[in-house]
């Protein structure tokens, strides 16, 4: 059984630790949706959310600590396995429960976007018309990195922008920049 509850540690842990640390702003970006309902009917339920991918990953990670720990002190494997597999459903309720909260409450987030129009930034990765660059802005005494494409009534090469304003967010969070002109700064970032 020892195995298993590795397995399963391992496999929630990692997951665990890519969705604390894998998130905007890590240098490598991991495309995992872990929200995936697992309701067939499409219903909705708020009940059903507990059934959801991170739920399952964060129950598995939980089974997983819970069972390798009581293994290791020479706990019974009748006991083992029933503290493990109750073990598993609260981490996997709390975490999900934490995760739901943050989501609600915008702990730990960007500004919003309304927020951030009108900001002046820094290119720090070229801004092209077929993929997006990076800018840096200064928001509440912090820089925040912002992936941006060029605006549709932007005019000049984007490429060549070293210094740029927020026109608007699209819906898929990425900021639609315009060139700065240096002579209209005024006292911005």
């Amino acid at each position: 059984m020892l195995g298993l509850y590795l397995f399963a540690f391992v496999l929630g842990g990692g997951f665990l630790i890519l969705s604390l640390f894998g998130g905007e702003g890590a240098e490598a970006e991991v495309d995992v949706d872990f929200d995936t309902e697992l309701d067939a009917d499409g219903a909705g339920d708020p009940a059903s959310k507990i059934f959801s991918i991170r739920g399952l990953v964060y129950t598995l990670f939980g089974f997983g600590a819970t069972g390798s720990l009581l293994t290791a002190i020479g706990v019974g494997t009748g006991v083992t396995l029933a503290s493990s597999v109750l073990g598993g459903l609260t981490s996997g309720a709390l975490i999900t429960g934490v995760f739901r909260w943050l989501a609600r409450t915008d702990s730990g987030s960007h500004p919003g976007d309304a927020s951030l129009v009108g900001s002046v930034g820094r290119v720090t990765l070229p801004v092209t018309p077929t993929s997006a660059g990076t800018v840096i802005v200064a928001r509440g005494g912090r820089e925040v990195p912002l992936r941006a494409l060029p605006h549709g009534a932007a005019t000049g090469a984007p490429e060549e922008w070293t210094r740029v304003v927020v026109v608007e967010i699209d819906g898929s969070g990425i900021a639609r920049v315009a060139p700065l002109n240096e002579g209209e700064l005024t006292g911005g970032s």
